[in-house]
C-alpha cells in the first residue's frame, strides 16, 4: 500500500509449496512429525470447483515493487510461535 500499486497484486512469502508439503512443515515446526500425512493428486481431492494441477501464487507483482517477503517457512514459524504463546496467556 506504501508502493501505490494498483491492479492485482499478491501478497505472498518467498517460495513454494503444495498443499502436502504446507501440511508436512506445520507438523514438522509443532514437533509432530510422526503424525503420517499422505500426498494426493489434483484429480483425487474432492474440490467442488475445478482446479489446475499447478497453481501457485506468485510474489513476481509484489517484486515489481521492491517488495520482497520472508520465506513462508519463516512466516509460519513465527505465526505458530505467535499463535501458540496467545493459547498459553488464554
Amino acid at each position: 500500500m506504501r508502493k501505490d500499486a494498483r491492479g492485482i497484486t499478491h501478497i505472498t512469502n518467498e517460495g513454494t509449496c503444495s498443499w502436502f508439503d504446507f501440511a508436512r512443515e506445520i507438523l514438522l515446526q509443532s514437533g509432530r512429525q510422526s503424525v503420517p500425512v499422505l500426498p494426493i493428486t489434483t484429480d483425487q481431492s474432492a474440490r467442488p470447483a475445478r482446479r489446475p494441477n499447478y497453481s501457485v501464487l506468485s510474489p513476481a507483482s509484489l517484486h515489481a515493487y521492491g517488495v520482497r517477503l520472508r520465506p513462508w517457512q519463516e512466516a509460519l514459524r513465527a505465526f505458530l510461535e505467535e499463535r501458540c504463546s496467545g493459547l498459553a496467556t488464554s
